[in-house]
C-alpha cells in the first residue's frame, strides 16, 4: 500500500486565515506516501508570503497568473511527480482528518477500476472547524453521481476525493468557468468509471468563507430581465451538460441520466427565480427543459408558484396515489 504515490493539489487564493491549518491537516496524514502542490493564484492578502515563509521545504509553492481554481488544478496535475498514480484534491479553507489520504489508497486498492475515490465530507456553517468529528469506519459502497446530484445530493466534494492521474489524463482536466467546473469534470468521468464512497467521514468542508460554495446562485439573480434561449446562456455548467448529453446515444441510461440532471438543474433554477420574485426569467427557464421531459418535472414547475400550504397537499396526494397505483 505504502507505494502508491500520491499527489496532493491545494489551489490558493486569499485564505490566509485558513491556509495554515488546510495545509497542516494534509501534512500530518497518516499515509506519507505524496506530495503537496500549493498553486497560488496571485493571491493579494498575504497567503502566498505565509505559504512561502512558514512551509519552506515542506511543499511544492507554485505562483501562477490569476485565473480561477480550475486552472491552478489544472496546472498541479500537470506538475505532478511522474511518480504520481493518484491526485487528491483539497482547497484551502477546508480540513483533511489525518486518516483520509489511508482510507482512500486502501479503498483504491480494494477497487482499482474506479474512477474518483471519495471520503465522506461534513460541512460546517462556521469559520473555524472546531465542530468536525471524522469518523473511522470501514467499508465503502458504488454510487452514481450522476442520478444522486440529479437528485440534489451531494455525492463528492472535491476536497474529499482523489482520481487516478491517468483517468485525469484520459478525460482531461478543469474546464475554466464558474461555478461547475468540478461538476463538469466529475461527470465527464463517472460516464465511464465507476465512483466509490467510503463510509468513513474523511474530511471538513467550510462554508461562509467567501468561496465558490457560498456564491453558486447568485449569477441567476444578476440580470432577472434577461430571459434566456439556450441552456449554455444559463449556465456555463448546464451548456457542457448539454453537449456531454448530445453526445450519448438516444436510448442509452447515460442520456437519460444527464437529460434527468439538466432538468433538474433547471427546476432549481425556476425555484430561485421565484422565490425572488423573478418570474418572467423563471418562465423562459421552463422552455429549456430536454427531452426526455419527464411529466414530474412540468408539474412541479406550476407547484412552484403555488402558496406552500397548497405545495403540501399536493405533494401529500402524489405520494398517496403513487403508494395506491404503483
Amino acid at each position: 500500500m505504502d507505494n502508491i504515490f500520491v499527489s496532493v493539489v491545494m489551489p490558493l487564493y486569499n485564505k490566509i486565515d485558513y491556509v495554515e491549518q488546510a495545509i497542516n491537516s494534509v501534512l500530518n496524514q497518516t499515509y506519507q506516501n505524496f506530495e503537496l502542490l500549493v498553486i497560488d493564484d496571485e493571491s493579494t492578502d498575504g497567503s502566498y508570503e505565509l505559504v512561502k515563509d512558514y512551509f519552506a521545504g515542506r511543499l511544492n509553492l507554485i505562483r501562477k497568473k490569476n485565473g480561477g481554481p480550475g486552472s491552478a488544478r489544472n496546472l498541479g496535475i500537470r506538475s505532478a511527480s511522474p511518480q504520481c498514480r493518484l491526485v487528491a484534491f483539497i482547497d484551502a479553507d477546508d480540513i483533511w482528518a489525518s486518516f483520509h489520504l489511508e482510507m482512500l489508497v486502501k479503498a483504491y486498492l480494494e477497487c482499482p477500476g474506479a474512477g474518483i475515490i471519495s471520503g465522506q465530507g461534513e460541512k460546517i456553517e462556521t469559520k473555524n472547524c472546531m465542530a468536525f468529528k471524522p469518523k473511522r469506519s470501514e467499508g465503502w459502497r458504488k454510487v452514481d453521481y450522476i442520478v444522486g446530484l440529479a437528485r440534489g445530493k451531494v455525492v463528492v466534494h472535491t476536497s474529499s476525493l482523489m482520481v487516478p492521474k491517468n483517468i485525469l489524463d484520459s478525460v482531461g482536466g478543469f474546464e475554466n468557468f464558474r461555478p461547475g467546473q468540478d461538476i463538469d469534470l466529475w461527470v465527464r468521468i463517472a460516464l465511464r468509471y465507476p465512483i466509490i464512497k467510503l463510509n468513513s467521514i474523511t474530511s471538513c468542508h467550510r462554508l461562509g468563507t467567501g468561496g465558490i460554495m457560498d456564491q453558486s446562485d447568485m449569477y441567476l439573480l444578476r440580470d432577472t430581465s434577461y430571459k434566456p434561449k439556450a441552456l449554455a446562456e444559463v449556465s456555463p455548467l448546464l451548456g457542457r451538460l448539454e453537449i456531454l448529453m448530445r453526445a450519448c446515444d438516444e436510448r442509452s441510461p447515460e442520456r437519460n441520466k444527464l437529460a434527468f440532471l439538466i432538468n433538474s438543474r433547471v427546476m432549481s433554477h425556476i425555484k430561485i427565480l421565484v422565490a425572488n420574485d423573478a418570474r418572467a426569467k423563471a418562465k423562459a427557464l421552463s422552455s429549456l427543459f430536454v427531452k426526455p421531459k419527464a411529466a414530474k418535472f412540468l408539474v412541479v414547475y406550476f407547484l412552484f408558484f403555488l402558496p406552500d400550504k397548497f405545495i403540501s397537499l399536493a405533494l401529500t396526494a402524489f405520494i398517496y396515489l403513487k403508494r395506491k397505483f404503483g
